[in-house]
């Protein structure tokens, strides 16, 4: 399996790259108001009116500043904000190894380097918001 890998806050993160419909450099977000906290807003992707979220609020995790490194990770009809998109890696499906008391949205923990990467369930991640 490939594993699209990114980097939120001081942890690593990865999500099956066929879950991944594109990474993009931060565009122009229109405000909605009454939006629930973790909502920034929308924006036009290639004709599409795409929901940007926060990851750091969805994850209840400290915000950080906007950097040239932000990037938009999208996912089906949705954006999501994150610190820096990093690699892509083959992943071995054994090496993932399920957590006791890990929220359903993780799928499981992969050692990688000195990196422990927290692999994401695409499907449980839309689904929280």
């Amino acid at each position: 399996m490939k594993c699209v890998t990114f980097r939120l806050g001081t942890e690593v993160y990865g999500l099956p790259v066929d879950a991944v419909r594109s990474i993009e450099r931060l565009a122009k977000i229109r405000a909605v108001p009454c939006s629930p906290p973790h909502v920034l807003g929308i924006m036009n992707l290639r004709g599409v009116v795409t929901s940007v979220s926060d990851l750091h609020t969805v994850f209840s995790m400290e915000k950080c500043e906007q950097t040239e490194e932000s990037r938009l990770l999208i996912l089906a009809d949705t954006a999501f904000l994150i610190d820096e998109a990093l690699d892509v890696l083959d992943v071995n499906v054994e090496d993932i190894r399920a957590q006791e008391g890990q929220p359903e949205v993780i799928s499981g923990v992969l050692q990688h380097s000195k990196d422990l990467i927290a692999i994401l369930s695409p499907e449980q991640l839309v689904e929280q918001l």
